[in-house]
């Protein structure tokens, strides 16, 4: 366990009883949080990623369609 703060909240409750909260981190916090600043950090670059790639597939995939139907239209105006 590691200290994350200096920070104690010391109470008492009305049948007598003294307590402390005393924060600490485990180490599967800490890997936790270092995941999640490191998902947040990239998070940009793979939903830009993301983006672009869905972008330029459909507009290539319309443009190659729309050319292949101007094909078809000429291929049978001159050979039919």
């Amino acid at each position: 366990m590691v200290s994350t703060a200096n920070e104690v909240v010391i109470y008492s409750t009305s049948m007598g009883s003294i307590g402390a909260f005393y924060p600490f981190e485990t180490k599967e916090v800490i890997f936790l949080n270092y995941l999640l600043n490191y998902l947040l950090y990239n998070l940009l670059n793979y939903l830009l990623n993301y983006l672009l790639y869905y972008l330029l597939y459909n507009l290539l995939n319309n443009l190659l369609n729309y050319f292949i139907k101007i094909f078809i239209k000429l291929f049978i105006k001159i050979f039919i």
